[in-house]
């Protein structure tokens, strides 16, 4: 089964978390990070982390990008890496409320 690495769910303003059920259509998501700490000058360390999260990625897998700017670039240079930069994300469409599977080729 693909796996859908979503790079982190924080909880909205009302408590509950963000409804991101469509995407089990593309696998199982995986919460890469739970309301993740602000990422620091240095990211060395955050590097290593997602490095470790994403070591079952393959490029049958999707990336479902959310929160912070700098997470999501690290995230997908690190999938890209290990996917000879060919990788899937998933985009949500407002108009028909699901998410859309878009290949990435770089």
């Amino acid at each position: 089964m693909n796996k859908i690495y979503v790079t982190t769910n924080t909880k909205l303003a009302t408590g509950g978390y963000r409804d991101i059920s469509d995407c089990e259509r593309f696998g199982m998501p995986i919460i890469m990070f739970e309301n993740p700490k602000q990422i620091q000058v240095n990211s060395s360390r955050f590097i290593f982390s997602v490095e470790n999260k994403l070591k079952d990625f393959t490029s049958r897998d999707y990336l479902l990008l959310m929160g912070d700017p700098v997470l999501i670039g690290i995230v997908c240079t690190v999938a890209a890496k290990i996917t000879n930069n060919n990788f899937k994300v998933l985009k949500w469409d407002r108009e028909s409320a699901i998410y859309i599977p878009i290949t990435t080729e770089l």
